[in-house]
């Protein structure tokens, strides 16, 4: 048996956390093991039988000679099939970077962003999904790391996919999932205006919990800005979809 390439590793307190992308589940262990981890050791070797079934089960372990990129690969392919084929769902990724530092984050971040020669493939890969579908309608969610630190490509995607909606009669909506450090009144108007319909915004407690949390890289906490923002756009806008979380 060995460690699936698909879990994030991360420590906290006398605890190493291991998180499942693809079963969805996530242990604590005693920090000790966190060396055997790292070293990719036959884990088997360490916990029992109804522990390794565990482990198992969750997809935290498998087959040494599994491959697991060719079977998730497959099984994305038998999603696709089964979706509605009148709805296209697409998350983009624009950047690679965030402002935060969130100690339980398994991410690595970098100033990456997307080139314009990968917004065209992007393009490319939509209309040739909406032509082979036949869909009617285009849903696309921007994600990250953050997204909004990456405003001037979702501006040339969204220009680019609502100019190819129009043209075909698609119907284009999207959604964002972001931290709201840079969600100020100005930028979501923007982006509402970029057929962005639903937000969801992460809040970890109160300022106290949060800021313990979800903390800017300089230290500092984000609890004000973030419920600043939301305060201001509440103010001047009716909202039917912002999630908060």
């Amino acid at each position: 048996m060995k460690l699936s390439k698909y879990i994030v590793t991360s420590s906290y307190n006398d605890k190493v956390l291991l998180f499942s992308t693809l079963s969805r589940t996530i242990i604590a262990l005693p920090i000790k093991y966190k060396e055997y981890i790292e070293k990719k050791a036959d884990l088997t070797l360490i916990f029992n039988e109804s522990e390794t079934s565990y482990l198992v089960k969750h997809n935290f372990l498998v087959d040494k000679n599994q491959n697991e990129t060719e079977e998730v690969l497959k099984g994305f392919k038998e999603y696709q099939k089964k979706q509605d084929s009148d709805v296209y769902e697409l998350q983009i990724t624009p950047s690679a970077n965030c402002q935060l530092g969130c100690d339980y984050c398994g991410q690595k971040h970098t100033k990456q962003k997307i080139e314009p020669f990968n917004e065209a493939k992007i393009l490319s890969h939509i209309e040739k999904r909406i032509n082979t579908l036949g869909s009617k309608y285009l849903s696309v969610q921007w994600y990250g790391a953050e997204p909004l630190t990456a405003m001037t490509s979702i501006r040339s995607i969204s220009s680019k996919i609502s100019e190819f909606c129009k043209q075909n009669s698609v119907t284009y909506m999207s959604n964002i999932i972001t931290n709201g450090v840079l969600l100020t009144e100005p930028v979501f108007f923007e982006l509402t205006a970029m057929n962005v319909t639903r937000f969801q915004i992460t809040i970890d407690g109160n300022k106290n919990e949060h800021d313990k949390r979800r903390f800017l890289k300089n230290g500092g906490g984000s609890f004000d800005r973030i419920f600043s923002n939301l305060l201001s756009i509440c103010k001047s806008t009716f909202l039917t979809q912002m999630f908060i979380l």
